[in-house]
């Protein structure tokens, strides 16, 4: 046995792969084999690749005496497992900055850079005074906040590409709306109506990717016939590329098959991973334009990468300014921050744009002044705020948990409270209008204060331990299940019929319990889980113990789920330590994106 086969890092998948591409290898060195056994656990842990120049801060605990990266890089060189990105033969690949990929990672991450670049260099010839004009009926002649947004269609409207970031509240599904509007006036003057394809993670953020445009289009300045060519209808990202019979890595639609889109929209893209992103942007034709949309500051993907987060940072998100500006000097670097060198053509940049301005919260205020603190990594600032509203009703409301036993009173209270509305409901419908309202969200799934635990919890305040389905009960769907047209996050609620219990879902699908795909109780979920969705409401129950999944990322994403009213029940030093905690996952993307400079 190699010497660090018996660490608690490693899992029996890691220690097994890497036993057996040594075996079929014939290598015996237990530095590379380590190095296997690191790359295969690094996807698992969220990260594409390992950097041997940044190792996980967790061989510290170990009492091994790694090699200098310098010289473990030339045993990694001499390696039959190991080549460079040309030698397809070999299972890993040592990439550029000794960052150690499995091939199929690699494969991704080279697949979206390709994309990413086509798109990002190709310019399409634009009339500036006819572009200034329908400008400024869609987003108003005065210069205001909505320059941003104004800015984000001008740039859509010359490129392939176009990457908008902003926190909740700050117009995003209104900017892309218009944008809509704008590209699809064009084509259709042109003769051929746009196909859009309007697409999320899950299918919360694609009802909710809907409900957003169908409400902007009420005040949409365009013809009626180009608002009746903005779609009103949304799939999530694996129906749209559709299931493949027999394979459960690949989709339908592929390079050979592409999608039959002229605009691909996907809302949410802080949630994707990079194999999802790679075979998404394999599909899109090369003549479609591409709109990625979400939130740079939410949590990563659950799998592999951190996608969103490496385009936007790539390119710096800029702020930009004013698009009469624009117009006069269309390829300029417009930033809050030191530009790098103009490049010689355009690059992802030019691209990406992040909107500030939140018309949902007052940043000096409730949800708004919380979720600053903790986007800023400000602890001091933080429990200040939150000691301030440890009573009362109000936007925040703070349980401290230094006392378990007092915060699992309070926390029932609040259950009682928040889940009421639910079982006084009549229908089903008003069921699931309670059940957006008020929800409750947790880090972890198991241990105290975990999503079992806390579904239990709430569960038993409402009926019997012994009880099977009840009128009601929240349903998570946990797998996605095409035959039966349920995906991963759809939320629905419990209800008799004459034919026994269903479960009825927002769209109005209603589903036999027994034939419901994996699922679980959805009174509490991750905070993962949650994103894509909006509550009235949120409840969020940190770890009694300090961990690594509880990152600033996490509470922030979690307090901007809410619309009115946050409570945090969080013991004081847990707090801190995830306000100061930032999520870095390994890739090569954003150099990748860098390097073309």
């Amino acid at each position: 046995m190699n010497f660090w086969e018996d660490s608690e890092v490693f899992s029996a998948l890691d220690r097994h792969l890497a036993r057996r591409m040594g075996a079929l290898s014939g290598e015996t060195n237990p530095w590379i084999l380590l190095a296997v056994a690191l790359a295969c656990r690094a996807v698992s842990q969220g990260h594409v690749c390992f950097s041997l120049w940044q190792p996980d801060p967790i061989w510290r605990k170990e009492a091994w005496q790694l090699p200098a990266p310098e010289d473990w890089l030339n045993q990694l060189q001499q390696s039959p497992l190991f080549g460079a990105p040309e030698q397809e033969h070999t299972p890993l690949v040592l990439g550029s900055g000794g960052r150690l990929y499995l091939r199929r990672y690699w494969a991704y991450e080279r697949q979206l850079v390709r994309s990413i670049q086509s798109r990002a260099q190709r310019l399409d010839a634009i009339d500036p005074a006819r572009l200034k004009s329908q400008l400024d009926r869609l987003f108003g002649k005065e210069p205001k906040v909505a320059d941003l947004q104004r800015e984000a269609a001008f740039l859509a409207a010359q490129q392939r590409l176009l990457i908008l970031s902003g926190g909740p509240g700050t117009g995003k599904t209104t900017t892309v709306t218009r944008i809509l509007a704008l590209l699809q006036e064009n084509a259709m003057e042109a003769g051929a109506p746009l196909r859009i394809l309007l697409a999320a993670p899950t299918g919360k953020a694609a009802a909710r990717l809907v409900e957003s445009i169908q409400r902007t289009k009420l005040s949409v300045d365009a013809s009626p016939g180009v608002l009746q060519n903005i779609p009103e209808q949304a799939y999530t990202l694996h129906r749209a590329l559709g299931h493949k019979p027999g394979s459960r890595t690949q989709f339908l639609h592929d390079a050979d098959n592409p999608l039959p889109y002229d605009l691909v929209v996907v809302d949410e893209c802080s949630m994707v991973d990079i194999a999802l992103m790679a075979k998404l942007s394999q599909a899109i034709p090369d003549h479609a334009r591409w709109l990625l949309i979400g939130d740079r500051d939410q949590l990563a993907s659950v799998e592999a990468g951190s996608v969103f987060g490496d385009l936007c940072n790539s390119g710096g998100a800029r702020v930009g300014r004013s698009t009469s500006f624009l117009a006069r000097n269309p390829r300029s670097q417009r930033s809050a921050k030191p530009a790098p060198p103009s490049p010689p053509t355009p690059g992802i940049w030019d691209c990406t744009l992040h909107l500030e301005h939140s018309h949902r919260f007052d940043p000096e205020q409730g949800i708004g002044r919380l979720a600053k603190t903790v986007h800023a990594g400000d602890p001091a600032a933080t429990l200040m705020l939150l000691a301030q509203h440890t009573k009362g009703n109000g936007a925040l409301r703070w349980i401290r948990a230094d006392d378990l036993a007092h915060a699992r009173t309070e926390l029932r209270e609040a259950l009682l409270r928040g889940f009421a509305p639910l079982f006084r409901a009549d229908t089903p419908e008003q069921a699931l209008v309670a059940l957006a309202e008020f929800r409750l969200l947790a880090a972890h799934r198991k241990g105290t204060f975990g999503i079992e635990e806390l579904n239990a919890l709430a569960r038993s305040c409402f009926v019997d331990r012994d009880q099977g389905w009840f009128r009601g009960q929240p349903v998570l769907i946990t797998e996605n299940s095409p035959e039966n047209g349920l995906y991963n996050g759809d939320t629905g609620v419990c209800w008799p019929s004459d034919t026994g219990w269903r479960v009825i879902f927002p769209d109005g699908r209603s589903v036999s319990t027994s034939r419901l795909p994996p699922h679980e109780p959805a009174f509490a979920m991750t905070v993962h889980k949650s994103q894509g969705s909006e509550f009235d409401r949120v409840l969020l129950v940190l770890p009694a113990k300090i961990s690594p999944v509880t990152t600033r990322e996490l509470v922030y994403t979690a307090i901007t789920r809410a619309k009115r009213q946050v409570t945090l029940l969080g013991d004081p030093e847990v707090i801190s330590v995830a306000v100061q905690t930032r999520i870095q996952r390994a890739s090569g993307l954003r150099e990748a994106l860098w390097s073309a400079w």
